[in-house]
């Protein structure tokens, strides 16, 4: 029944709380996107970190949506509409320009860069479980 979940109706009616940021607080525009995945859901466990979502998930206390790379690995949780909800974001790596230059700094960015680029298929969830 889980990968119907979307056409029954509202999660809570079904017994499933929602884990979700806490909207008020949430300043990171790309985040605000509960309403054009789950049109009329609302959350009913909030918290602003991921971590705070994939841990209630992992205890039973509702459905989150996660990174792959966070939800994957852990033997606890099970994908739940991976069809039906789909979530891509970007993420950026932002250094001030004053702190571009030294050769820490570059050698921080090339090795973050390079390791996003390595775990690209895990990252777009495109990875053998």
């Amino acid at each position: 029944m889980p990968e119907r979940l979307v056409q029954l109706g509202d999660l809570g009616d079904r017994g499933h709380a929602l884990i979700w940021y806490v909207d008020d607080l949430l300043d990171i525009t790309p985040l605000r996107i509960l309403d054009d995945l789950l049109p009329g859901q609302r959350a009913a466990i909030q918290s602003n970190s991921v971590t705070g979502h994939w841990q209630a998930a992992a205890a039973g206390l509702g459905i989150a949506l996660l990174p792959h790379y966070v939800g994957r690995p852990d033997p606890r949780l099970v994908p739940v509409l991976p069809d039906v909800v789909v979530a891509r974001r970007t993420y950026w790596l932002a250094v001030p320009r004053e702190f571009a230059r030294p050769d820490r700094v570059r050698t921080a960015t090339a090795f973050l860069t390079d390791l996003v680029a390595h775990r690209r298929a895990d990252l777009l969830g495109q990875a053998p479980d």
